[in-house]
C-alpha cells in the first residue's frame, strides 16, 4: 500500500513538472507554485498552517496589489505545491526558508517585505533573522500563538 501511495505521488509530481509554467519552480523533490499580482514594491505573503493554502491571503493580496507587487507562495504540501516525501524531511523550517530564498531568486527580488500570517509569521521572523539583508519590512499577523506555544 505504501508503495502504491508513493508511486501515485511520483506520477502526480511528474505530471505537474510537465505542466510547469511561469508560476512554478521545480526542484529535485518538489513543485512549488506561486502567483504574482500588481506592480511596485514586492510583498511576499506567507500563509498560516502549516498546511494552509495561500488562497487564505488572496483577498488581502488583491487589495495590496493596487500599489505593490504581491507574491502569494504555496509552501510545500499546501495548495498546488507538491513534495515527495511529505514528511518532516521536506516540511520543516530550514526547508521553508530555503524555498523562500529560491523563490526570491527566481523572481529577481533582492529585498522584500514579508507579510506572514500565523505559521507564515513564524517563517517570516525566522527568515528575517537568517537573511536580514533580504528583508525590507515584516508584517506579522497572528504570530503570538506561535511565540506563546514556544514559551509554555
Amino acid at each position: 500500500m505504501k508503495a502504491v501511495i508513493m508511486l501515485l505521488g511520483i506520477i502526480s509530481l511528474c505530471c505537474s513538472a510537465a505542466a510547469q509554467g511561469p508560476d512554478s519552480i521545480i526542484v529535485s523533490n518538489a513543485v512549488l507554485h506561486y502567483s504574482v499580482q500588481g506592480q511596485g514594491q514586492p510583498i511576499l505573503l506567507l500563509s498560516g498552517g502549516p498546511g494552509n493554502s495561500a488562497d487564505q491571503l488572496s483577498a488581502l493580496a488583491q487589495r495590496l496589489a493596487t500599489a505593490n507587487r504581491c507574491i502569494l507562495f504555496e509552501q510545500r504540501g499546501t495548495g498546488s505545491s507538491l513534495t515527495i516525501p511529505l514528511d518532516s524531511t521536506t516540511i520543516n523550517l530550514d526547508q521553508a526558508m530555503q524555498d523562500v530564498t529560491l523563490l526570491l531568486s527566481q523572481l529577481g527580488i533582492g529585498k522584500v517585505t514579508i507579510l506572514g500570517h500565523s505559521w507564515g509569521a513564524m517563517l517570516a521572523m525566522s527568515y528575517a533573522i537568517k537573511h536580514p539583508d533580504a528583508v525590507a519590512k515584516l508584517i506579522l499577523i497572528g504570530q503570538d500563538r506561535w511565540i506563546c506555544q514556544g514559551m509554555v
